[in-house]
């Protein structure tokens, strides 16, 4: 089961291959996308959802630095009986 996390105030511990929210508006994140590259400090990210928060290239939204996120999912595994 996923979980998502919300961060109010954002963070920076993430990795390649998590899915993040990069974004937040009314309390809630938004603008969910897989990290999916790392190249000399700078990162991009694929979207994975509509969105309109930031700017896309080559269909990927990019960085300069290891942007904040506001939400990341994480595998939940159910316990066991």
């Amino acid at each position: 089961m996923k979980k998502i996390i919300v961060y109010k105030e954002g963070i920076i511990d993430y990795n390649v291959g998590d899915v993040v929210y990069l974004d937040h508006k009314n309390g809630k994140p938004t603008c969910r996308a897989i990290a999916i590259m790392e190249d000399n400090g700078r990162w991009a990210f694929k979207p994975l959802s509509e969105q309109s928060c930031h700017f896309t290239q080559d269909g990927l939204i990019p960085f300069g630095v290891k942007p904040f996120i506001f939400a990341k999912e994480i595998e939940e595994k159910e316990a066991q009986p």
